[in-house]
C-alpha cells in the first residue's frame, strides 16, 4: 500500500504488533480503542495504575484496557463526559487531531485557522488541536476553507499521522 513505509515503521516501533498484521486492514476506519492502543504503544506501553472510569471498559474483556487507563491518566480523554468510552466508535479527523495534540503535550501557539466545519459547536472543542495539526502538517485540510471534520480516519492514515509527529 502507499503507507507501507509508515506501517513498517509502526511494526519496528512495536506500535503495530506482528500478529496483528494478519488481520490488519489498513483502509478500514480506526476506532477510539485502536487509536488509544497505538498511542499507548508509541509511548512505550507504560505500566498503568488505577481502574477504568468507564462502565464499558473492563480489564477482563478489552485488550485496550491499559491504553485507556494510560490515556485517562494523561488527561487525553477529558472531553468525554459520559460514563461510557464507546471505544468501538470510529474517529473523525478532529478527534484524531485532538488525541495526537494531547499526546504531544497540548502545544500552544499554532496559527489560527478558520475552517467552517471546525466552528460547528460539536467540533469547536477540537479547534486548538486542529490548528496545531494543520500547522505541523500532521493532518492537511481537504479544502482552503474545510478541514474535513466529518471524515473518518483509517488505520493507515492514523499510523501516517503518528509517523509524522514521531519520526
Amino acid at each position: 500500500t502507499k503507507y507501507s513505509k509508515e506501517i513498517q515503521w509502526a511494526v519496528e516501533k512495536k506500535i503495530l504488533i506482528e500478529e496483528e498484521l494478519k488481520n490488519f486492514k489498513a483502509d478500514e476506519n480506526c476506532s477510539r480503542g485502536d487509536i488509544l492502543t497505538y498511542l499507548w504503544r508509541a509511548a512505550g506501553s507504560p505500566k498503568v495504575t488505577g481502574t477504568s472510569p468507564f462502565n464499558d471498559v473492563m480489564k477482563e474483556r478489552h485488550n485496550y484496557y491499559d491504553a485507556v487507563i494510560w490515556a485517562y491518566n494523561k488527561e487525553m480523554l477529558d472531553l468525554i463526559t459520559t460514563k461510557n468510552l464507546l471505544a468501538g466508535l470510529y474517529c473523525n479527523r478532529p478527534e484524531v487531531a485532538y488525541y495526537l495534540w494531547k499526546f504531544e503535550g497540548s502545544p500552544t501557539g499554532s496559527k489560527v485557522t478558520n475552517y467552517y466545519d471546525v466552528t460547528i459547536e460539536s467540533v469547536s472543542k477540537y479547534k486548538k488541536a486542529v490548528d496545531w495539526a494543520v500547522a505541523k502538517k500532521v493532518i492537511s485540510p481537504i479544502a482552503a476553507d474545510q478541514f474535513g471534520s466529518l471524515e473518518r480516519v483509517t488505520h493507515s492514515q492514523f499510523i501516517t499521522c503518528l509517523y509524522t509527529i514521531m519520526k
